[in-house]
């Protein structure tokens, strides 16, 4: 059996348990005794009240997630409550009033549909509905609502026990992959090659590594930094680039100042870079092209021409790690497309 059917069945199981000791003890509570419980009157009238129970319960519940994914509770708090109490209440009074149609209907055959109407509301009964609605909904919605809150709330402080782990590992695997000994040798080779040759572009080499690893050790801690940090580092981290690669790779960089405030997890962008360079053809016949700019949804965009290596398949733990850092601070979701001619990356930025 599918696991959502199984779910549903159990959720059938609970909510009728639920809703025969609610009538039991009320029974007992207003009779004193359930002397008349097991009549065939009292039987149809416990069916038709566990039918409607769990119309009402999984009703209720399926309104709920569908407004929950209209309306975000963190940032449309306001709007979340009033649509799911107003769409629920409305729900819930309408299969109250069936619950009073139905047995009518059934005992009264005879009668059309708008007779039996003007017959319920000639009787005045719409008040006792309606005031058993709106109580019969607090108590109903209030159990559930609770239910899911505790549910979420200890999903999301699993979740984000599960991101904040996640993250330190990231930043951990960041540090780790920069300082392993492949990174040093390469740039130690491209030093030594410009000690002799040009002593002053060394000197700026040792400046530009030193800045790199600066940048590693203050922010490996940190989980989000201003773009404004996060750019001087990738140009730090091109000018090693440029040594080792020359012209054979070629970044253009456009961000306006009034966007550098704005802030994203570390070492993002020198990620998608180090991805590009890692998983491409880098040759003077097919030089690299990476842009890095912002877009008009204040996306933050990295973008590269895709020629691929055949020695390097992409595993897509270094876009992951990006993507699960992101979703701990905002739910906008980081969108990665790959049209085999470009590979782009937008990441939020963010304004905490």
């Amino acid at each position: 059996m599918p696991e959502f059917l199984r779910a549903f069945f159990w959720r059938l199981y609970y909510n009728t348990l639920i809703i025969t000791l609610i009538r039991i003890t009320f029974y007992y509570a207003i009779l004193g005794n359930f002397d008349d419980y097991f009549s065939a009157k009292s039987l149809e009238s416990m069916l038709v009240e566990i039918l409607m129970g769990n119309l009402l319960l999984e009703g209720s519940r399926y309104i709920s997630q569908r407004i929950a994914y209209r309306f975000d509770l963190r940032t449309q708090t306001w709007q979340r409550i009033i649509a799911e109490f107003g769409c629920v209440g409305v729900y819930t009074f309408m299969m109250l009033l069936m619950t009073s149609l139905v047995p009518w209907l059934i005992h009264r055959p005879s009668l059309v549909f708008p007779t039996v109407i003007a017959e319920l509301f000639k009787i005045s009964s719409y008040r006792i509905i309606f005031t058993f609605g709106i109580i019969t909904f607090l108590f109903i919605h209030a159990l559930r609502v609770g239910s899911d809150l505790y549910e979420r709330w200890t999903k999301s402080l699993l979740e984000a026990e599960t991101l904040k782990k996640e993250n330190m590992q990231a930043q951990f695997d960041m540090l780790r992959n920069q300082i392993n000994p492949h990174f040093l040798f390469n740039n130690l080779n491209a030093l030594s090659s410009l000690v002799y040759k040009d002593p002053d572009a060394a000197t700026r080499f040792v400046e530009e590594l030193s800045g790199v690893y600066r940048y590693l050790l203050e922010n490996k801690d940190k989980n989000i930094v201003p773009l404004r940090s996060e750019i001087n580092f990738l140009q730090a981290y091109i000018f090693l680039l440029k040594v080792r690669f020359r012209e054979n790779v070629r970044f253009t960089i456009n961000i306006s100042d009034e966007y550098l405030g704005l802030q994203l997890p570390p070492l993002t962008l020198q990620m998608l870079v180090e991805n590009a360079i890692k998983h491409n053809i880098v040759s003077r016949d097919e030089p690299l092209f990476v842009e890095v700019f912002i877009d008009e949804n204040l996306y933050l965009v990295v973008r590269n021409n895709l020629q691929r290596r055949d020695d390097s398949p992409s595993t897509g733990t270094g876009l992951q790690n990006i993507i699960n850092r992101y979703r701990y601070f905002t739910t906008k979701q980081v969108h990665i497309l790959d049209n085999n001619i470009t590979f782009t990356a937008r990441m939020p930025l963010l304004d905490l």
